[in-house]
């Protein structure tokens, strides 16, 4: 119910970003984003593997799918190409992570107990989130760090057969948001070009 409530705050922010600074690029409101947007409180709790997250994440995909003015059926596994920024899933498994650490950390023995008692069973949410991440990460739940997580997780992997698209897009992209002229290649070129490598 919290993320439920926590999404729709987020939307709505979003919304309030992109009206009061249409006229700025979208890596400037990208950061826009990431500083009053993705503050999340709370979600070092959340299960990270349920609809209701699952549905922030398409609320993040959303957003970036607008804010570069791509398809809305632009494949999952390009958002972070297109953004060149963490998703929203890896901003949260890496605040999870931290505060796990943390509470591994605890002077108090009672919150170390606990944490021992939950980080191997499935059943609680900070097992499940654990194992998850660790899952997601390719590694032990025992080797996962913010770093870690920040480094090696993707929302979604992009298939070899088309990591070729991942620096033609991002170079057509740059040469939009920056107005560029390439000779033979109007913005109508350029944009059906982006639209195909982005949908097809």
């Amino acid at each position: 119910m919290i993320a439920i409530k926590k999404r729709a705050i987020f939307i709505s922010k979003i919304h309030s970003l992109n009206q009061e600074f249409y006229f700025n690029s979208p890596d400037v409101i990208l950061k826009l984003y990431n500083i009053y947007c993705c503050s999340f409180y709370g979600s070092s709790i959340w299960d990270l593997s349920s609809q209701c997250v699952s549905k922030l994440y398409t609320a993040w995909n959303t957003a970036i799918r607008i804010l570069f003015n791509v398809p809305r059926d632009t494949h999952r596994y390009l958002i972070e190409s297109i953004s060149q920024c963490l998703h929203v899933k890896t901003m949260l498994a890496s605040r999870c992570v931290s505060f796990y650490e943390t509470i591994e950390a605890s002077s108090k023995l009672c919150i170390r107990f606990l944490s021992n008692l939950c980080k191997n069973d499935l059943n609680t949410v900070l097992g499940r989130n654990l194992f998850c991440m660790a899952n997601d990460c390719s590694v032990n739940p025992s080797d996962l760090s913010k770093m870690l997580v920040k480094k090696q997780m993707k929302y979604f992997d992009v298939p070899l057969e088309h990591e070729w698209k991942v620096p033609v897009l991002q170079e057509l992209l740059n040469t939009r948001m920056n107005n560029l002229y390439v000779e033979g290649f109007d913005d109508y070129v350029i944009t059906e070009m982006i639209n195909m490598l982005c949908s097809e």
